[in-house]
């Protein structure tokens, strides 16, 4: 546990090292935000649901899931490959370090100081956009929000850390990447609700760890799910993390055996 805070600690230093970059995107990323907004009440001028969303909704839906981007996002997967290539990763093999506990500390020593920017800076678009935004949260709908949360963190980071290792297999990762950011982005309603699709897909979409990352959490928070849909979304979750960390497991046993046994 003590080495876990270490490395969330580090993740802390490393991101105030950051933090003015950090300030400056959360600006520059807000400016779509507004302007989506007015964009969507231009759509909704004659009409009153789109795919069982209203104008509120959807703006509130939104601006949830960039949130919810800026807490569950875990880009680790380039310094993970970088650490392979570079040789970085001999300390971690030599010693008795858990390479991946170590990166998923130090990611949420970033998120830390990630959400006390944020935080604030999505209060003051909330305010500006008040006339569209919903809120409404239960105590049940926070606890589950919270909690997929935190597993969305998990599996999003299992899932770039899995990418980052097939630098132990492949020269050149940056493909990889690429497609992982189309097929969440697309799967995970982070574009766009996934009620929007058709039902087949969304059937399918509902057995992936994807949609959890932003789609499932809007759902509860708009109660559009029963409680037994919520917990069985957790579970899901919960199953897609074990699978996701055997996967880890086995590329980095895999892995740092041919790591080794080349000499880099």
């Amino acid at each position: 546990m003590n080495k876990f805070k270490a490395y969330i600690k580090i993740g802390v230093i490393d991101a105030l090292e950051m933090r003015f970059q950090l300030v400056y995107w959360l600006y520059v990323n807000m400016a779509p935000i507004v302007l989506m907004a007015y964009l969507w009440s231009n759509v909704y001028s004659k009409k009153d649901l789109i795919g069982g969303f209203s104008l509120n909704m959807m703006v509130t839906y939104y601006i949830l899931t960039r949130l919810f981007n800026r807490i569950v996002s875990t880009y680790s997967e380039e310094r993970i490959a970088k650490d392979i290539k570079d040789g970085q990763l001999n300390q971690f093999i030599t010693r008795p370090i858990s390479y991946l506990a170590f990166k998923f500390g130090e990611r949420i020593g970033i998120r830390i100081i990630n959400l006390a920017i944020v935080i604030p800076i999505y209060a003051i678009m909330i305010l500006f956009l008040k006339k569209y935004f919903i809120w409404q949260m239960s105590l049940l709908n926070f606890t589950i929000i919270s909690v997929n949360l935190f597993l969305s963190l998990t599996s999003f980071f299992l899932l770039a850390f899995i990418i980052g290792l097939m630098a132990f297999f492949m020269i050149e990762t940056h493909s990889l990447n690429g497609l992982k950011e189309q097929v969440t982005g697309l799967m995970s309603g982070y574009i766009f609700p996934l009620s929007l699709l058709p039902p087949e897909l969304q059937h399918i979409f509902k057995y992936l760890p994807f949609a959890y990352y932003y789609d499932f959490p809007m759902q509860v928070y708009f109660n559009r799910i029963s409680v037994h849909e919520m917990l069985l979304g957790l579970i899901i979750q919960s199953i897609w993390i074990i699978i996701l960390y055997i996967i880890c497991k086995l590329m980095w046993k895999k892995g740092t055996k041919n790591y080794e046994a080349t000499g880099i």
